[in-house]
């Protein structure tokens, strides 16, 4: 949003600038105390400076957005440095509690409220809402991609927090709304799930993911390249090539 901000905001200021300056000069030149030659070369100084100054100002945004990603960063491998000490989670997941749960980005707006939700083994849960609404910051608090501001989440009545994540995460699979593929084969994209996987799994995994259909038009079937994240397949096809990956 801020990003978005910056080009016109800094439009307008420097706009308002230039109408000020114009007034000024014409004021100098009325009174004798300045050329227009003079100004003439002010106004062309302070044009030139227009590029630099919406350079500068997007720059700070981006070193903004870097800090927030170093402040992740450090949280998560802080997590992940005392992963040791924590508790080693063991299938099969028979529930996922949130209790009271609340979380905001920057400390001040509150993304998720209050939110009290049990996912037990084996349901099919689907969370609907406007965009903004919180439901992609649900699925990474599941996760532990951020902590939560107050309130538990707990697996199998074990709180997050105390939980090793590597062997949670292990037992979690996520497609994204933009799956990454890489370039290569559908058959080396599935096997990133699992490197030991033979052929026999991959086709069952693809089976399952509903990529049948989909191989059935490929030449080279599972050896079929997807090109750069998936470029040479549509996007239902990129979400279950990586939907095989998971299973």
């Amino acid at each position: 949003f801020i990003k978005s901000l910056v080009s016109p905001a800094g439009e307008l200021i420097l706009g308002g600038m230039l109408i000020v300056l114009v007034g000024i000069a014409y004021y100098q030149v009325n009174i004798g105390h300045t050329t227009p030659a003079a100004i003439v070369g002010c106004l062309i100084a302070f044009m030139s400076l227009k590029r630099p100054v919406k350079m500068l100002s997007k720059s700070i945004v981006e070193l903004q957005r870097a800090f927030a990603a170093v402040r992740r960063i450090n949280w998560t491998t802080d997590v992940a440095s005392r992963h040791q000490e924590r508790i080693q989670l063991a299938a099969p997941i028979r529930r996922i509690d949130f209790k009271q749960v609340s979380f905001s980005y920057d400390g001040n707006r509150s993304i998720l409220e209050g939110v009290d939700l049990t996912i037990r083994g084996g349901e099919h849960v689907a969370v609907v809402g406007p965009s903004g609404a919180g439901k992609t910051t649900l699925s990474d608090l599941i996760n532990g991609l951020y902590p939560h501001s107050s309130g538990e989440i707990s697996i199998n009545g074990i709180q997050l927090t105390q939980l090793d994540m590597p062997t949670w995460r292990a037992q979690v699979g996520i497609v994204s709304q933009e799956p990454f593929l890489f370039d290569a084969s559908i058959r080396e994209n599935v096997l990133m799930g699992n490197f030991t996987a033979s052929d026999g799994e991959i086709l069952a995994a693809l089976k399952d993911a509903g990529c049948t259909e989909m191989l059935s038009r490929l030449t080279d079937g599972i050896d079929t390249r997807v090109g750069e994240r998936g470029a040479l397949l549509s996007g239902g096809e990129r979400k279950r090539v990586a939907l095989a990956r998971i299973i």
